[in-house]
């Protein structure tokens, strides 16, 4: 507040946050960030600490934290399967959230949108593909990455392509 006061401009606050598992399927952040992964490895994760924190004020027994975790499971695993069946059925509206508007104050737009035709042929689809998949002479890909991508060899012809390939396909073919 003394900082706006002064100067009457508003202040940015830089929070480094991290993803505790990659980003990705084929994504090892301990090979572009050894150190800093090593030590999120070593950070136990926040619901462990409050957890402990609680335990050690003896307001939660052990017990009782064990059985509140399988709880909140449970009903996060029933809300993705209710969330997985209505995308399956197409009902992608929430008729519980009304009057939501964007930051100018306009109601937002909540109908489905129009179907977009997004095929791309599939001899472009293997181009792509392959080109994807090149390295330079003399790189070795890490070996933990070499099964992931070479499944992604045949993965057009077989069928089954996950989804970090059919994202690097989306944005290769635009």
């Amino acid at each position: 507040m003394a900082y706006r006061e002064r100067w009457n401009r508003d202040i940015v606050i830089d929070v480094i946050g991290y993803r505790r598992f990659g980003h990705n399927e084929t994504d090892e952040p301990a090979y572009t960030q050894p150190a800093m992964a090593a030590k999120i490895k070593a950070h136990p994760p926040v619901s462990e600490i409050y957890a402990e924190k609680l335990i050690g004020e003896g307001v939660v027994s052990p017990a009782d934290v064990g059985k509140e975790s399988d709880r909140r499971q449970e009903e996060m695993s029933k809300a993705l399967k209710g969330l997985r069946q209505k995308m399956e059925a197409g009902e992608y509206e929430d008729p519980t959230v009304t009057g939501v508007t964007t930051s100018t104050g306009e109601l937002l737009d909540r109908s489905a949108s129009p179907p977009v035709d997004t095929k791309v042929p599939a001899e472009k689809l293997r181009g792509l593909n392959q080109e994807l998949l090149k390295t330079p002479e003399g790189f070795n890909v890490h070996r933990k990455l070499r099964r992931p991508l070479g499944k992604r060899v045949d993965a057009l012809e077989q069928g089954g392509i996950d989804f970090g390939q059919a994202e690097a396909l989306a944005f290769a073919s635009c």
